[in-house]
């Protein structure tokens, strides 16, 4: 049975440590923690490896991958009707459709109206879609949890969109992709809602203030962050030779999720983000084509189009 130490380079343990030790004491497996430098070891059938924590990122050492979550040999049964709701736009929906589609798994897309979200709203979960319906008496939100699903039901019927080798990999793909949207969600609900994403008074939405406003926020984000993240994917691709983006031969539940991200910034959807923003890198642009390219994907856009 492995045996795993934890160490935090802090006095107080991060959430995400303690995240991660609550979930070690729920299983079976061995383990000890001190401090000074933040580091999950484990060593197992003599192939030691070690895994560098930091709030976002897990990167492995000497080992293959450490397996964690499920099983691979676990089993989900199949719903008998699986119902995605939300609006007709990509949104955070689109890389749940997506799985679903490379996953074979059948699903129905009901798309609600905007102006029929008020009424809609009260019966959902959390006030929010996404939204998916599974059978008749299951209703779960929260659009990560539902690529997750897609992606164990994909991998039930033998399609490796979440294979248990590469979970870590996919988990920081991920998690990567989600820091490019909360980076990116003050340029939206700024233009959007002002005063709700900025405490100012309603009576400054529309002015010249608020239209230089939005404009500083994306040309600041554009020249810093998104160069940031671009510069990091870019590598990454390079790196595992052009594969998808966490290293496998065909694509997983990250590639999802990180594919309609690259692409909403070349939609022309928002003010100042140019849709030749891609165009410096080209392995990133390979790896999009890549993507759009598989014949589900071709599939689901050309019976779906936006």
């Amino acid at each position: 049975r492995p045996y795993l130490e934890t160490v935090s380079r802090e006095q107080r343990a991060r959430p995400s440590l303690i995240s991660l030790t609550c979930a070690l004491l729920q299983t079976n497996v061995s383990f000890s923690t001190q401090h000074s430098t933040f580091m999950l070891k484990c060593a197992a059938h003599s192939r030691p490896s070690s895994i560098l924590l930091s709030p976002r990122v897990l990167t492995f050492r000497r080992s293959r991958s450490l397996v964690m979550g499920a099983s691979s040999s676990s089993s989900l049964s199949p719903p008998d009707s699986l119902e995605l709701v939300y609006f007709d736009i990509a949104g955070v929906a689109e890389k749940v459709r997506l799985a679903f589609s490379l996953g074979h798994v059948p699903f129905t897309n009901t798309k609600v109206a905007f102006d029929e979200w008020a009424s809609i709203k009260p019966t959902t979960p959390f006030g929010q879609l996404p939204i998916l319906k599974i059978g008749s008496d299951t209703t779960i939100a929260q659009s990560d949890a539902m690529l997750r699903y897609a992606g164990t039901l994909a991998q039930n019927k033998g399609i490796d969109l979440y294979p248990q080798d590469k979970l870590l990999q996919i988990e920081e793909a991920l998690g990567m992709t989600n820091d490019i949207g909360r980076d990116l969600r003050p340029c939206i609900y700024l233009a959007m809602n002002p005063t709700k994403a900025g405490g100012y008074p309603e009576s400054f939405k529309g002015t010249p203030e608020h239209t230089e406003l939005v404009k500083n926020v994306r040309t600041t984000f554009m020249t810093d962050d998104f160069v940031k993240y671009m510069s990091k994917i870019e590598a990454k691709l390079e790196s595992n030779g052009n594969k998808f983006i966490a290293g496998t031969d065909t694509p997983t539940i990250a590639d999802c999720a990180l594919v309609p991200q690259l692409k909403h910034f070349t939609k022309g959807v928002l003010d100042h983000v140019p849709t030749t923003c891609l165009d410096e890198y080209k392995n990133i642009k390979a790896y999009v084509d890549k993507f759009m390219n598989l014949p589900e994907v071709a599939a689901w856009y050309a019976n779906n189009k936006k």
